[in-house]
């Protein structure tokens, strides 16, 4: 772990250097925003950068701003002898994670590196997730390019894909798609909008290829919300896995809606109303009926308990013609 010290002065440089290392990480050296950004491109990005608000040239708020864009993973401390507000807000606008008034104390100085190293630490973390999300989708990807996608076999081959890694999903999405199909029946739905809902309920959990193990294995209310947030962005990576598939154009398009709600609650675009594809909105329904029979994320539920939570307790969420179409069909053979 490395603390660029970012200062003019250097008695101050030479005393930071020293809190510094009596914190068990090294030190390195700057005396202006520029010699700073000079030596990250030499040397390396730090953990922390420790910068002093008036320096000669481009001031730290500048080196900041610069930091953050560059080299996102760094965590920036800024340090000055001005005491204003305004300074103080737009350090933290520029993404620093404290601000240490002059002068201040070794033990000050203690607390803000703590609060900066566990910074960097989440954000070299969120970083390596988002490049492995990447690296998950630029290989599925490429190994459904290399399927003859234009039939119902490579259809097959992407759901055989799914059941390797999540069998109980790929299960789920065959049983969703049984009941998609029979309540856009019920709805006077027709070809080829009928083979589109039902390729869609399918697929419409394919983007969890994408996502990492860790995210996939915990429960949704033990993950932080910037994990929460990354996980309901599912739907997006499987439509770019399968946005150059012609055949599934179709489908696609609803697909990536299936997890949206009637009252814009949803994800991952919070679609409201008639503004969901009829079709998604089909799959919303039979999707979440088969996570209360079978009990997916909750106790079970009989099937009569399941439809009267949809169409009573959990009404606003769904369109009321897919949850009366539900009803009509009383849909107790499905649980398998």
């Amino acid at each position: 772990m490395r603390v660029l010290i970012v200062d003019d002065e250097p008695p101050i440089r030479r005393l930071l250097q020293a809190w510094v290392q009596a914190e068990g990480v090294t030190p390195v050296e700057a005396g202006s925003a520029e010699q700073a950004l000079s030596l990250i491109e030499t040397d390396g990005a730090p953990a922390v950068a420790l910068c002093d608000i008036k320096l000669p040239g481009q001031d730290g708020l500048w080196l900041a701003g610069q930091l953050h864009v560059t080299y996102p993973e760094i965590a920036v401390v800024m340090t000055t002898a001005v005491h204003e507000f305004d300074t103080a807000i737009s350090s933290l606008q520029a993404g620093v994670v404290d601000y240490l008034s002059k002068p201040f104390t070794r033990e000050r100085l203690s607390d803000a590196l703590k609060r900066a190293l566990l910074a960097h630490q989440s954000r070299r973390a969120l970083a390596d997730m988002q490049k492995e999300l990447e690296q998950r989708r630029s290989q599925i990807t490429e190994a459904l390019a290399e399927l003859e996608m234009n039939t119902s076999s490579s259809l097959e081959a992407m759901l055989a894909m799914l059941r390797v890694r999540d069998p109980k999903s790929a299960d789920h999405s065959h049983r969703v798609a049984k009941l998609a199909v029979d309540l856009a029946m019920a709805l006077q739905v027709t070809e080829p909008q009928l083979s589109d809902i039902e390729r869609a309920a399918l697929l419409h959990n394919l983007g969890r290829l994408a996502m990492p193990d860790e995210l996939l294995s915990r429960p949704l209310t033990a993950l932080s919300a910037a994990d929460r947030a990354r996980l309901r962005s599912y739907p997006l990576h499987g439509y770019a896995m399968l946005k150059n598939v012609p055949f599934l154009a179709g489908a696609n398009r609803v697909a990536i809606a299936a997890h949206e709600r009637y009252d814009g609650t949803g994800f991952p675009h919070g679609l409201k109303g008639d503004a969901i594809p009829l079709g998604a909105r089909i799959i919303c329904v039979a999707n979440a009926y088969d996570e209360l029979i079978m009990g997916i994320g909750q106790p079970a539920a009989e099937p009569a308990r399941a439809i009267e939570i949809l169409s009573t307790e959990r009404q606003s969420e769904f369109d009321p013609l897919v949850t009366e179409a539900l009803r009509m069909l009383q849909p107790g053979a499905h649980v398998s």
